[in-house]
């Protein structure tokens, strides 16, 4: 018997002779699915694009203010600011997450009233940014040709990139992070006499940086994680070099030091 285009098998095979049901799906159906899909995915791509100016402009205002400031975190906000016009995926909420927990938990351990309140907004604009990951992530995943040839989706391009720049960024903050505190206590050693560290406000900055890195590198490494993207175990080491990093500003916490207002005022 003939059927009609319109016209879809379910899921029903045809067994011992019998018809399976047929569901009629018309193209309209078809077509309002696409118009969904774009919806959403116009939505996700305005939304972030607000989360990355809001990103660019804190950046600046971190490296304007730098006395009052963390620099170095101002140069993360701005590398995240920049990616997120780049990308435009839903896993780019995840990034937002981790960045917006990690200045929390730094702000908190200032023990400052004022950064400790702004601390819990940072944990509520986290939870918010992962919300927003689960409810724009399979637009995120939709593959569709007819819909990457008009851009309205950069799938590819974080699947590509996100494994790698989690795995290169957390080596390079997890190597300069020991080799520098593998520094400083050779130095205290063989100059036990020396109360000061020669540069030590170049070295600071130079570590805080490197410990932003890291935790950006434990934002790729967990969106494409979640994600699902290729190359698991670049994603993998990156994540374990920013829980390194994280272990390490816990331990100068623990011992007394006050890592907050060195690393990160955001």
């Amino acid at each position: 018997m003939m059927l009609c285009q319109d016209c879809r098998v379910s899921e029903q095979e045809i067994v011992s002779g019998e018809v399976a049901t047929i569901t009629p799906v018309s193209d309209g159906a078809v077509l309002s699915e696409k118009e969904a899909q774009l919806s959403q995915i116009e939505k996700m791509n305005k939304d972030i694009r607000s989360w990355g100016i809001f990103s660019l402009i804190l950046g600046l205002v971190h490296l304007l203010l730098s006395g009052l400031l963390d620099s170095s975190w101002g140069i993360m906000l701005i590398l995240v600011g920049l990616s997120s016009f780049y990308f435009r995926t839903a896993s780019l909420y995840v990034v937002f997450a981790v960045m917006l927990v990690w200045a929390g938990v730094a702000n908190l351990s200032s023990g400052e009233a004022a950064w400790v309140v702004f601390a819990f907004i940072q944990f509520i604009g986290a939870f918010q940014a992962i919300r927003q990951y689960y409810r724009y992530r399979k637009a995120g995943f939709v593959k569709n040709a007819e819909l990457q040839q008009q851009g309205h989706i950069q799938y590819s391009r974080a699947e590509s990139v996100f494994p790698w720049a989690s795995c290169l960024m957390g080596t390079l903050a997890g190597l300069t992070v020991i080799t520098f505190f593998l520094g400083i206590v050779l130095y205290a050693v063989i100059y036990p006499e020396q109360e000061q560290i020669p540069y030590e406000s170049v070295m600071a900055f130079l570590i805080a940086l490197a410990i932003n890195i890291g935790i950006l590198a434990l934002g790729f490494g967990l969106a494409a994680g979640l994600s699902n993207y290729g190359w698991k175990l670049l994603s993998i080491i990156g994540i374990l070099c920013g829980v390194v990093v994280v272990a390490i500003f816990l331990f100068l916490v623990l011992m007394g030091s006050s890592p907050g207002d060195s690393l990160i005022n955001a």
